[in-house]
């Protein structure tokens, strides 16, 4: 075989054998990178380097493209040609099916595949990454709490603020209980002191600092942004030593229960969703679409979070936080189950707020089995996502 090259100086390259050549450009050097395959079912790989140079510009882009694009197929398809060179076509064509049924399988809800890399690449590399920048070292000296914002049976919520290395905090006597946050704080956080001494709470933050994470790299734009977490140190007239906090980046300070206690309610959130008051729509369209669109922030976030086997467990309008910028995140993950791996999930014990909960939670059978180790419920989950 006689294969000529365009060069500025004609070479011509002989072959006295019919082994194929796969070539590619290598842009560096501008010369032809030959890949030899003798024998491809022993991976045996020579790679040589054609004489014959281009001129800057010779090989057009397309060609570049085409060429590499033909040796990625032709690798692949020989590979899959050694696999099942030994296989009949009837075993051919079982075992592309069974390869697509196993696909299929791990990437239906909640998503079995997903959730493995997440948990076994995705979450170590968060690890990874929060450490060396120092997010997993938070403590309680790098930040001061302010006012009170909510509170419930597990934790006691507060707005907060980074503290900066160059402002130094004086201690407050007495019962003064907060700090004024003035303009020498500028990076705004909310804090969640986790109740000491009551059951259930410390077990309810692990579960909830858990579920944060977990979003944080699945769903980041369904609630707010976790920062870490700390434990106190010391106790002084805002912390309880042994006490865990869980910190958040600064979203919002009213939830859409604090609009809804208003009397203008929907009204005043128009310009918070559409960023201006509709003019010329009559108030009973103007309401509709008010109410429209913050439920369809709130199911589509949902739907994401459900996507990835979590199920919130305690929706409510104090667990529904409006942003500045007029979205609505999810917070209070403290009830939150993930069924594809049975976390937080006790057939015989629920959290429940019996205003706002589903009727089918009075009723749930007692002898509901409990879920089997966490591998085992991940690989069985696509089934029983679609039982449930």
């Amino acid at each position: 075989m006689t294969m000529s090259l365009p060069s500025p100086t004609s070479t011509t390259l002989k072959h006295n054998n019919t082994n194929n050549f796969c070539f590619f450009p290598n842009t560096t050097t501008n010369h032809l990178t030959f890949i030899k395959n003798n024998n491809y079912n022993n991976n045996l790989t020579l790679r040589c380097k054609c004489n014959a140079l281009f001129g800057v510009g010779d090989i057009p882009q397309q060609l570049e493209e085409v060429l590499h694009l033909d040796l990625d197929q032709t690798y692949y398809y020989l590979e899959l040609e050694r696999i099942t060179k030994d296989l009949s076509e009837t075993q051919k064509w079982g075992f592309v099916v069974f390869a697509g049924i196993i696909w299929i399988y791990l990437t239906a809800r909640p998503g079995v595949l997903l959730g493995a890399i997440d948990s076994y690449l995705l979450a170590p590399l968060q690890l990874g990454f929060n450490s060396l920048i120092g997010r997993r070292n938070l403590k309680r000296a790098d930040f001061v709490v302010g006012e009170k914002l909510g509170e419930g049976s597990f934790g006691v919520v507060y707005a907060g603020a980074v503290v900066p290395k160059n402002v130094t905090l004086e201690q407050k006597r007495g019962k003064a209980k907060t700090n004024r946050l003035d303009s020498r704080f500028k990076e705004k956080v909310i804090l969640k002191m986790v109740k000491v001494g009551v059951k259930g709470a410390d077990e309810c933050a692990d579960f909830e600092e858990w579920f944060n994470y977990r979003l944080s790299r699945a769903a980041p734009e369904t609630c707010a942004e976790f920062l870490g977490s700390f434990v106190s140190d010391k106790t002084n007239s805002q912390f309880t030593k042994g006490g865990k906090w869980l910190v958040w980046k600064f979203e919002g300070d009213q939830s859409l229960l604090d609009y809804m206690r208003e009397r203008n309610f929907p009204f005043n959130l128009e310009s918070v969703m559409f960023g201006q008051v509709l003019q010329g729509v009559d108030s009973v369209k103007r309401s509709a679409l008010i109410i429209k669109q913050i439920m369809r922030q709130i199911i589509t976030s949902l739907k994401k979070i459900h996507d990835t086997g979590i199920v919130h467990r305690d929706v409510k309008p104090a667990n529904l936080v409006v942003t500045k910028r007029g979205q609505i995140k999810l917070i209070d993950f403290g009830a939150a189950t993930d069924l594809r791996i049975g976390k937080n999930y006790v057939p015989n014990r629920g959290l429940l707020d019996p205003d706002y909960c589903p009727p089918e939670l009075y009723v749930m059978p007692e002898e509901t089995p409990s879920p089997p180790p966490e591998p085992i419920a991940a690989l069985l989950s696509p089934f029983l996502w679609q039982v449930l």
